[in-house]
């Protein structure tokens, strides 16, 4: 489905469900590898910001490009992997959740625009899967075992000239942890070792 604009909704039920999926894993000892390393936080390890090329993608270049925009501005690159923080503000005891990533690639697949989105100002539509997303979280240490997670996280779109990173379909108002977390600062980093 295409959207011409999305308004944010409440996140409530979103971080519920991911809450549900995920704390479960969050007692258990970490089986797989090092914490969040010795990563410098918002570097990637040699003093200067990763730069949006370190997410890597296929498909249509410029989709590409607005994906890997998208997603540096919610994710820091560690020695090992990619971290987010992702807070419900609407529940302060559940604190906030953080998930790693092994690596943040991605495949952007082009949907047909039909006559009359191309009218409306459709110029590109298409559905962007993670590829190979192996990841872990928790709300509080230690980790969780490494997982993998299979699913289609949000669309992009160029609209009248605009490139645009939407929700997916089932959750069309949010675009989840992927694109709506921030980035941990140095001290969370640390802690999270």
């Amino acid at each position: 489905m295409i959207y011409p604009s999305i308004p944010k909704m409440s996140m409530v039920a979103i971080i519920s469900l991911g809450s549900l999926l995920v704390c479960a894993g969050c007692s258990k000892s970490d089986s797989g590898g090092s914490g969040s390393g010795g990563g410098t936080g918002s570097t990637n390890g040699g003093g200067t910001p990763a730069p949006v090329s370190a997410i890597r993608g296929t498909g249509d270049a410029d989709a590409v490009n607005a994906v890997q925009v998208a997603l540096q501005k919610s994710w820091v690159q560690i020695p090992d992997g990619w971290i987010t923080e992702f807070t419900a503000p609407q529940d302060a005891n559940l604190g906030p959740m953080f998930y790693e990533f092994k690596e943040l690639t991605f495949e952007v697949k082009s949907d047909d625009l039909s006559d009359a989105n191309k009218q409306d100002g459709f110029q590109f539509h298409g559905s962007v899967t993670l590829t190979n997303p192996t990841y872990r979280s928790c709300a509080k240490l230690p980790w969780g075992e490494w997982t993998a997670f299979n699913a289609e996280f949000f669309a992009v779109q160029k609209y009248k000239g605009e490139w645009q990173v939407l929700g997916n379909e089932r959750f069309p108002d949010t675009k989840g942890f992927l694109l709506d977390g921030t980035k941990p600062d140095e001290s969370t980093l640390a802690a999270l070792k």
